[in-house]
């Protein structure tokens, strides 16, 4: 994530919590500034229901993945699903190696 990104994201964090109040968020937002997350690896692909792994054209899908693919395009309805694997590196306020510690979220 670039730091023009990360600034806008914070931001937008920053306003949410100052609408929703509360001090306990806000300091929890503001150490969370201090998290550098980046990006480990995408598992689990799936689009409506078709797993993504392993396939590198359309020629590797076959007839179920086909007819599941159109009936989720005929019925407007194409979820994609992930695992996002992120590694988060905590900037310490003194001159240490910064920790590492590896996180995982799932947005569905």
């Amino acid at each position: 994530m670039s730091r023009t990104s990360s600034r806008l994201v914070l931001s937008w964090l920053l306003l949410l919590c100052l609408a929703a109040g509360g001090c306990a968020t806000l300091s929890q937002v503001t150490a969370l500034s201090k998290v550098r997350f980046d990006l480990d690896r995408v598992t689990g692909s799936t689009l409506a229901g078709v797993r993504l792994e392993g396939k590198g054209s359309y020629r590797d899908l076959d007839a179920t993945d086909l007819s599941r693919l159109a009936s989720a395009v005929a019925s407007r309805h194409v979820p994609l699903e992930m695992t996002v694997h992120l590694n988060a590196r905590i900037r310490l306020p003194t001159r240490s190696r910064p920790a590492s510690s590896s996180s995982t979220g799932r947005c569905s």
